[in-house]
């Protein structure tokens, strides 16, 4: 299965002076993202044991290996608009040699989009999830990225258990400064 996004300006742009070109692309570019992200749907086939999705974030193709029978190994609608807002957001929030953790990283789709806008990054998930989060990452940032993510393997955190534990602690990366 492939889905790629695909975003397109109306072609009514040039008639409308600067500042509302710039809202009205704003607001299209959104709508069509959502509408994007809400058709999304899983279809299976027979011809490949291996599903994978195509997404287009910060001029690369990224393609994303997901597993059905687990819930952390499929791509959330929340990570797409998190992307597409990182993307989006990229000179405002300039993530180059920031620190990020991504807890429940699941596919990893995230990681990627945060590691190749220039961010030194720390994926987490469980055990079972880290070999295809791994495959991911590996894939699609490798000579992409300014910093290769770290991919950690987590304990199982119950909400509803009386015992949380009272810190997180993650490793920070070797060329990073500060506290």
């Amino acid at each position: 299965m492939k889905k790629t996004s695909i975003y397109h300006q109306p072609s009514f742009h040039y008639l409308l002076d600067s500042e509302a070109q710039e809202e009205t692309r704003e607001e299209y570019d959104d709508k069509q993202v959502v509408t994007e992200i809400m058709a999304r749907c899983f279809i299976p086939t027979s011809i490949t044991t291996t599903s994978w999705e195509s997404f287009h974030f910060i001029g690369h193709e990224i393609r994303i290996t997901e597993a059905m029978d687990c819930y952390g190994a499929v791509v959330w609608p929340s990570a797409l608009v998190l992307c597409y807002f990182l993307e989006t957001n990229a000179k405002q929030y300039n993530m180059v040699d920031k620190n990020v953790i991504e807890i429940g990283a699941g596919t990893g789709l995230v990681s990627i989009v945060a590691s190749l806008l220039g961010a030194h990054v720390t994926a987490t998930d469980l055990p079972e999830l880290l070999g295809n989060l791994q495959y991911n990452i590996s894939r699609n940032t490798k000579m992409k990225s300014k910093h290769l993510p770290q991919m950690w393997s987590t304990l199982i955190l119950s909400w509803k258990s009386s015992s949380l534990p009272l810190t997180i602690c993650a490793k920070k990366p070797p060329s990073s400064s500060g506290p």
